[in-house]
């Protein structure tokens, strides 16, 4: 079976845990939680101007990847 994990970052978009609970993947919630406060602190930051555009997208991938790590080694997959 081919699963995808899909995470949206922006301001408006809805929580991780939210997220991840709608393609119904197993997690830590504290793990979870600290990951949500990582991405809340990078938008803020992003908003006030600290953060540049051209860096954002690097930013987004390394948070994706732990995402993507945490969410493999809880539900025990190999995504790529």
């Amino acid at each position: 079976m081919n699963k995808q994990i899909g995470i949206h970052f922006g301001a408006l978009s809805d929580s991780i845990e939210e997220q991840l609970k709608n393609q119904e993947f197993s997690f830590n919630k504290k793990e979870i939680d600290l990951l949500q406060e990582d991405l809340d602190a990078i938008i803020r930051l992003h908003i006030r101007g600290y953060i540049v555009d051209s860096a954002i997208d690097k930013i987004h991938k390394k948070l994706f990847t732990k995402i993507k790590d945490h969410i493999c080694k809880e539900n025990n997959l190999r995504l790529k």
